[in-house]
């Protein structure tokens, strides 16, 4: 994550006021993670892909087969 993006998570406490209309500053050092930030790993399997622009709209599902390799079904919305 860029150093823009961390400061984002460490503008302070949420909910708290803020102590005049100006931009919001944050100092520091961005290599060192915030303790209250935390690695997330996700196995996804299947995916129901709903898309509701255009006419029709269109719903696709993905799933991974035993190897591995993910099969994909139009279906209908």
């Amino acid at each position: 994550m860029s150093d823009a993006g961390k400061k984002q998570f460490l503008w302070g406490e949420p909910g708290t006021p803020r102590n005049d209309g100006s931009a919001l500053q944050v100092e520091g050092d961005f290599g060192v993670v915030p303790p209250h930030f935390c690695v997330i790993m996700l196995a996804i399997d299947s995916v129901d892909y709903l898309n509701l622009r255009g006419n029709p709209q269109s719903r696709e599902w993905h799933q991974k087969d035993g190897n591995g390799n993910w099969v994909s079904q139009s279906l209908i919305p």
